[in-house]
């Protein structure tokens, strides 16, 4: 059995207990998994034809109903950033708003981290396939 389906590994997830979320993996798992969202969620906008302009404009508000949103405010929430429909859409993983020429940056970036994180959850499932015989998830949903 492996370390990790076990409890074996509980002394080390009880050591964080105490430490301010920022620093726990799991708050960088939620920044970077916020980050990809708002990529997906930016790039779909910008191909609607909204400008950089417009999406550092947008509060969070006026983007309900796509499931990339709703995660994002679920993260945003883990996170401890405001999630009210008045905030600003778009943010850094420290909750600061982005204005246009940020937004354009942060875009940039943010298309990095989730197109590093989309490789290595592939990676993983193909692993997970292989070794253990489980199907990818994706691959059974488009079938």
């Amino acid at each position: 059995m492996d370390k990790c389906s076990n409890n074996e590994n509980a002394d080390f997830i009880s050591s964080w207990s105490g430490i301010p979320m920022r620093n726990t993996p799991q708050a960088h798992e939620s920044e970077f998994g916020m980050t990809a969202r708002q990529s997906r969620v930016c790039d779909a906008l910008l191909r609607s034809g909204r400008s950089v302009e417009e999406l550092a404009a947008i509060p969070l508000g006026a983007l309900k109903g796509d499931p990339d949103v709703t995660r994002c405010i679920e993260l945003r929430a883990q996170l401890g950033i405001d999630a009210s429909p008045g905030s600003p859409a778009f943010v850094l993983a420290d909750g600061s708003a982005l204005d246009a020429a940020g937004l354009a940056r942060f875009v940039r970036v943010a298309r990095l981290v989730r197109l590093s994180l989309e490789g290595n959850a592939g990676f993983c499932r193909s692993l997970l396939a292989t070794r253990y015989g489980i199907p990818d998830p994706e691959e059974v949903a488009v079938a």
